[in-house]
């Protein structure tokens, strides 16, 4: 696995179950760690406003899988 590496992450929130008609609760996002994926939802709900702060912050992050070929997840992304 090299640092270029690109993962897929499943980040779900304290709230947000149904803010907008979107439930911004359960995200999927490619990132090369937990901390960035975290941090791409938690901008761009920053910037819309959505929701109160407690409901945006993290309950918890999946790693699901990995551009890589010989990824310990045993699930292969494909960008």
């Amino acid at each position: 696995m090299t640092a270029d590496t690109q993962k897929l992450f499943r980040v779900r929130l304290c709230g947000l179950a149904n803010s907008t008609g979107v439930s911004h609760h359960l995200s999927y996002v490619v990132a090369k760690d937990p901390t960035e994926a975290y941090l791409k939802v938690r901008r761009w709900l920053d910037e819309k406003d959505y929701g109160f702060l407690h409901d945006r912050e993290l309950d918890s992050i999946e790693l699901l899988a990995e551009d890589d070929e010989h990824t310990e997840v045993r699930t292969r992304l494909f960008l």
